[in-house]
């Protein structure tokens, strides 16, 4: 169900991401399976995230971390909840906490002895969030360093896994050298980042 439930999400269907979230926690409640569990309530913290209804967001999510057994065997979906926790803080411009969250994420993605390029692809992100932190703070030195980091890891990602990810990347590093007054580099980005997005 966990698999469905996915696929639902990616097909943007979201009332029934709601839905199915709530039958897994059914269910998984009936049989005490924390697999169940822990998904159905991070499922339901994506829901409300996407739906900028960050107060339960946070809750479902906190609560999909305390099946803590399961998470040791599954660090990519440890990884996935503590970034979905600094994406919530993060825009309730919170930066502390969206920061620590992050960096937990990241901690955790390093203990993964089996890193697929899913992780990679979370590793990345987290990377651009934290830029997008520094930028917001006036810290063009820090917000570079990240971009950088993401940069270095979508470099060794298939393009075809990673249109979005690359067309976000050029976006920052475009709204870096805007900062710097670079137009013309910031140009370049920008453009590089519409041709990733066209595709």
């Amino acid at each position: 169900m966990v698999k469905q439930i996915n696929t639902i999400q990616l097909s943007g269907e979201s009332d029934k991401v709601l839905e199915a979230s709530q039958k897994l926690i059914e269910l998984s409640n009936a049989s005490k399976n924390e697999k169940g569990l822990c998904y159905g309530n991070y499922y339901l913290a994506s829901y409300y995230y996407d739906h900028a209804k960050f107060k339960q967001s946070i809750d479902y999510a906190k609560e999909a971390q305390k099946y803590t057994s399961y998470l040791e065997t599954d660090k990519t979906h440890s990884a996935n909840i503590s970034s979905l926790l600094g994406g919530n803080y993060l825009l309730l411009e919170l930066y502390t906490l969206s920061f620590k969250n992050y960096r937990k994420a990241l901690e955790i993605l390093k203990t993964n002895p089996n890193k697929t390029a899913k992780d990679s692809l979370t590793e990345s992100s987290i990377y651009s969030h934290l830029s997008y932190i520094y930028q917001n703070i006036n810290k063009p030195d820090s917000m570079h360093y990240f971009l950088q980091k993401e940069d270095t890891i979508l470099k060794k990602i298939d393009l075809q896994d990673a249109y979005i990810q690359k067309g976000c990347s050029c976006l920052g590093f475009g709204n870096y050298y805007l900062n710097q007054n670079k137009t013309d580099s910031a140009q370049y980005y920008y453009s590089k980042s519409l041709d990733y997005f066209k595709k």
